[in-house]
């Protein structure tokens, strides 16, 4: 038997197969077989005859397919082609599963016709797909923006050159540039996507826009509300009317469905837990240029605070849960407010060890009474314990550095009071742009991994500058300086100072964490030559030196002992130099 298709692909002819188009067979005396796809005008046609097909061929053992090739993919890789398959070699010959491989093959996007040939060869069927690509892009042409960049218009598509269109693609892009053209106040914007083939393999994308006026936000207005003010609602709002002609006045549609949302948490926050907002309404005054929008609520009545609740506590009484919070008996009921207790709850809880205690607030809403019972239902769980400290992001800063400025180590309580003190010690040493603490589960229960993750900034300068003095004449200065020497948060600075009458040289060391205790040393050198002899009739050198040490006392007192030692040399000595520089020399 053998079976060969009855049509041919006409290069001439554009068509659009489809996935679900079956496949035709017609029987001729030469030892090959195909299979492909065709438009819908064919399908019961084509359906009557395969379907004869799997009778005839279940009458006998089906080949077994002894080879695959593909042909065609340029645009997409071979491999990726023969992972769709479901046909494997060795496999007997099923139309069935030719027909899924079809497809899967048109899923990829890539094809706009597919051909299965079939050929006896070495016992058993040669199956070739054969794959006819969609054209690719040319060009893409944006017609029609006149009041915005054609550039930046074209940058809000995602079609390339030399890629194929997707399916949905043009309906998509248009969209987008509607967006964009909306976001700069063109809310009567049109945009129409087409593809012209020029070629068997090239298609132009066009995008023809009709722009439209702009239009600005003129007025918002809130109406139905009666307990909160029109103005409270409008400054909880980011869409805003035009001021001044250049502030605000722009609507995106997005962030108006968003504000609705605000809208409402604003009165939940409040007591008003029925609110219901409708959908904007906006209007267009031509004349003016101007948008209108009107946003309806529909308030409902004001619930307050029935009975409050604290339960599972043990480690605190429940008085000082009380002091924590805002949510009080009779007070009206806020969203808001009460998710802040479950957090300030938490939190005093994490200051003792607990980083896994629960909050959950219970809330009974009786509408009737427009009162809300709210129970603080609390799981402390177990005290935890620093398993580990982690530190990551230091590419030039030691470790030792960064955990010497933790008031925790391994092993503690955690406590994220102290933990976050340890946060702004690292963001006080001024060599870290961001520093950021993560906490995780430790191997036990009670146990806590704690991440410092920090990202570094340059700490060290160089500077030169120049001036004027009436002492010290024309001089220039230079001084460079680091602050995190050689990664041991070491501190050093060279300065110098060179002018017509007077030099002057400054080095400096110090070292925060002297031997690694917190002790604090530090180094100063210091040289001045002058040269005063022409305007005071005399000469001076300086050489010296301080070494000082400082230590905490308590709190934020610092102590700190220092000695200075130099020598002074008064030199050049003329007969109109004071008498008590004549004294000292």
């Amino acid at each position: 038997m053998s079976l060969v298709p009855s049509l041919d692909r006409s290069p001439g002819l554009a068509r659009e197969p489809h996935p679900k188009d079956t496949v035709r067979y017609a029987p001729v005396p030469t030892p090959v077989m195909s299979v492909r796809s065709f438009p819908r005008p064919h399908l019961l046609w084509i359906c009557l005859l395969s379907a004869l097909l799997p009778m005839s061929v279940e009458a006998q053992d089906r080949p077994l397919v002894t080879q695959i090739d593909v042909a065609g993919a340029r645009k997409v890789e071979e491999a990726t082609v023969r992972f769709k398959l479901k046909t494997r070699v060795g496999d007997p010959y099923s139309p069935e599963v030719v027909r899924e491989d079809i497809k899967a093959l048109y899923t990829l996007g890539y094809f706009e016709d597919i051909v299965v040939k079939a050929d006896i060869f070495e016992g058993g069927l040669k199956l070739s797909f054969v794959l006819f690509e969609k054209p690719s892009i040319q060009s893409i042409k944006i017609v029609g923006a006149k009041k915005l960049a054609t550039d930046k218009v074209k940058g809000k598509i995602d079609l390339v050159e030399g890629a194929i269109v997707p399916p949905g693609a043009l309906n998509k892009n248009a969209e987008k540039i509607r967006l964009f053209y909306e976001e700069e106040g063109y809310y009567q914007a049109r945009i129409e996507g087409r593809e012209e083939r020029i070629s068997p393999q090239e298609v132009v994308v066009t995008f023809e826009i009709t722009e439209g006026q702009k239009f600005d936000v003129g007025e918002i207005r809130i109406l139905g509300n009666k307990y909160l003010k029109e103005k409270d609602i409008k400054n909880k709002l980011q869409t805003s009317e035009l001021f001044l002609w250049f502030f605000g006045g722009t609507l995106k549609r997005e962030e108006l469905r968003r504000d609705l949302d605000r809208i409402r948490a604003f009165y939940l926050d409040n007591g008003f837990l029925d609110i219901a907002v409708e959908e904007p309404e906006i209007q267009i005054d031509e004349a003016k240029r101007k948008l209108r929008i009107v946003i309806r609520v529909d308030e409902g009545p004001q619930y307050r605070i029935g009975d409050l609740a604290v339960k599972g506590n043990s480690l605190f009484s429940e008085v000082e849960i009380r002091r924590l919070i805002r949510t009080q008996s009779g007070g009206v009921f806020s969203r808001e407010a009460l998710q802040g207790d479950v957090v300030a709850i938490t939190d005093r809880y994490a200051e003792r060890g607990y980083l896994f205690a629960d909050v959950a607030p219970v809330t009974d809403i009786r509408r009737a009474e427009t009162i809300v019972h709210v129970s603080l239902e609390i799981t402390e769980g177990p005290q935890a314990f620093i398993h580990r400290i982690e530190i990551a992001g230091n590419v030039r800063t030691r470790d030792k550095v960064i955990r010497r400025e933790l008031p925790l180590i391994e092993g503690d309580v955690f406590n994220s009071a102290l933990l976050q003190a340890g946060r702004r010690n690292l963001e006080g040493l001024g060599f870290f742009e961001e520093v950021k603490l993560e906490t995780r589960r430790g191997t036990a229960a009670d146990q806590v991994d704690v991440v410092v993750d920090v990202r570094e900034k340059s700490t060290g300068a160089f500077s030169i500058g120049g001036g004027f003095s009436s002492v010290d004449g024309i001089l220039a200065t230079a001084s460079i300086s680091q602050n995190n020497l050689f990664g041991y948060g070491k501190r050093a600075t060279l300065a110098g100072q060179v002018g017509a009458n007077a030099n002057r040289f400054n080095l400096v060391y110090s070292d925060p964490h002297f031997w690694d205790s917190n002790f604090l040393v530090e180094a100063r050198g210091f040289l001045t030559d002058t040269d005063y002899q022409n305007n005071r009739g005399f000469n001076t050198k300086t050489v010296g030196g301080v070494v000082s040490a400082g230590h905490y006392l308590f709190g934020q007192v610092f102590g700190v002992l220092a000695y200075t030692l130099e020598d002074v040399q008064i030199k050049d000595v003329e007969d109109f130099a004071p008498d008590n520089i004549k004294r000292q020399a």
